[in-house]
């Protein structure tokens, strides 16, 4: 509120959550904000009451996340002006496939020396604690073996790159024409248009998606990844400064916070993480053993996340064999009407086809009410889960049953219980998640395979769960010790612990 007929040395701030404006927003508590804490780095911060001293204490404790004591950099990653040409999929040793033609399936195969080939690491490949798993590389015709990267001339690339000179050649026309014809340099139209940090792709760094809904960082600790363009924002750490412990830092519980209540915000749940958004990230500075705790937590975590992920694809390849039929909604919803039931239950009026048709939509809409029934359950990040008590299978939302009432034969039981399991294992629910949609999933079960694909699947997920326990201790274990180097407070605590979940 800008505008009134008196002086104001404050404005009042009401929030807009999906364009919905609470009743009588102006008389809410803690709505008012001095103009002399309206600024926020460059630009205006929005965010009052407790929420904002928080979020100035957080500032106060903490080390920016761009000042030289934490990092040497924050960049982009490669920018070629030509990604269909000099990004490719690895099919194989010294074997890549193009980027499809439009209306195509596949695209041409082509041999290129791995050498000059390197993994790229887009938006979708950068999650939290997770190594990045890529099929896509990057052409890459620079040396870095100088003291500043040099395009590698063309009579090298004939002698010890000759199928990637071959391929960059059979593009030149086109490498030549880009930007209006800037590139048609008979000594680097292979060149990249924007040649910037080529020199920072193979140091060890963090790594962060454009956008994402929440601070999800991973560690490429061997400097073993590319990232592409603006896709990915990577983070160097300052010499002497743990790379690991500014993992642990940046994936906390107080970080993600302040991340969430400070960066641009997008559609359905997600934020800007580029450069501008995430260089104020406060750091608390951890020395001795805390320092110690936190690398070394952080670096198991990455590693128990793998492996998670690996358990979860053995566990994909070995249902891929098994043949699934969805089971019928009245497995799902045991208490749901039969159709014969419900025809006998239609108007007097109604006869023959009209009668079943009545039922039928009757059926439709108990159905309805019971995906409905589980969606009031599905808040972002809720947790899921499975198990079996007293022989009755149920799969439970934030630790509530919300599927109750079946009761499998007790040779399936173990069986069907591991693949829900998993399926809450690798489900994250968002502002998308349905009822109908996790009714879906849910249906999709084998009641049983041969015996040693059960035994895998149930001793997999055995492993999952342990992994889980261990991930659930080092998180809680992470977090208490930068709430304790921010000195926050129990109500400050659980403000971030509310306000995150």
């Amino acid at each position: 509120m800008f505008f009134s007929k008196h002086p104001n040395d404050e404005v009042a701030v009401v929030q807009a959550p999906n364009g919905v404006v609470a009743e009588s927003p102006w008389e809410a508590e803690d709505i008012r904000l001095p103009y002399n804490r309206l600024t926020f780095g460059e630009r205006w911060l929005l965010v009052t009451g407790g929420e904002r001293d928080l979020i100035d204490k957080l500032t106060g404790n903490g080390v920016r996340l761009d000042d030289p004591a934490v990092s040497r950099n924050i960049f982009v990653g490669i920018q070629t002006s030509a990604d269909h040409i000099y990004h490719l999929k690895r099919l194989g040793p010294n074997r890549y496939e193009e980027k499809p033609p439009k209306g195509a399936k596949r695209g041409r195969v082509v041999e290129i020396e791995d050498e000059i080939m390197k993994p790229l690491v887009s938006g979708a490949e950068a999650s939290r604690y997770l190594t990045p798993q890529t099929d896509t590389y990057l052409l890459f015709p620079y040396s870095l073996s100088g003291n500043r990267p040099s395009l590698i001339p063309a009579s090298t690339l004939r002698t010890q790159y000759p199928n990637a000179w071959a391929y960059l050649s059979g593009h030149e026309d086109e490498l030549r024409a880009r930007e209006s014809n800037k590139m048609d340099l008979d000594d680097g139209w292979w060149a990249y248009n924007y040649p910037k940090n080529l020199d920072k792709q193979e140091a060890p760094k963090l790594m962060v998606t454009q956008t994402v809904n929440r601070m999800q960082v991973t560690a490429d600790g061997e400097g073993a990844f590319y990232i592409n363009n603006v896709r990915v924002n990577g983070i160097m750490p300052a010499r002497g400064v743990s790379l690991w412990g500014t993992l642990a830092a940046l994936n906390a519980k107080p970080c993600d916070f302040y991340f969430r209540k400070t960066a641009k915000p997008k559609d359905n749940g997600y934020f800007e993480a580029n450069k501008q958004f995430i260089k104020y990230l406060p750091i608390p500075v951890a020395e001795g053993d805390d320092s110690a705790a936190l690398a070394r937590d952080a670096e198991r975590l990455q590693e128990l996340h793998d492996q998670l992920r690996e358990a979860l694809d053995d566990i994909a390849r070995r249902m891929g064999s098994v043949r699934i039929r969805p089971r019928p909604d009245d497995w799902l919803f045991p208490d749901l009407p039969d159709l014969d039931e419900l025809k006998d239950a239609a108007p007097k009026r109604l006869i023959g086809t009209d009668r079943r048709k009545w039922a039928k939509d009757r059926l439709t809409r108990e159905v309805e009410a019971r995906q409905a029934a589980l969606e009031e359950h599905l808040k972002p990040g809720v947790p899921l889960s499975a198990e079996i008590k007293r022989g009755e299978l149920r799969f439970l939302i934030d630790g509530i049953p919300a599927v109750t009432g079946i009761f499998p034969p007790p040779e399936q039981a173990p069986f069907i219980l591991a693949q829900w399991k998993v399926l809450a294992s690798r489900t994250e629910v968002s502002a998308r998640m349905t009822g109908k949609k996790l009714a879906t999933e849910l249906k999709k079960v084998a009641l049983s395979a041969d015996d040693h694909i059960m035994a895998d699947v149930i001793r997999l997920q055995e492993e999952i769960a342990t992994a889980e326990t261990e991930i659930a201790t080092l998180e809680t274990r992470i977090n208490q010790t930068i709430y304790r180097l921010h000195d926050l407070t129990p109500d400050e605590i659980a403000m971030i612990e509310a306000a995150v979940q």
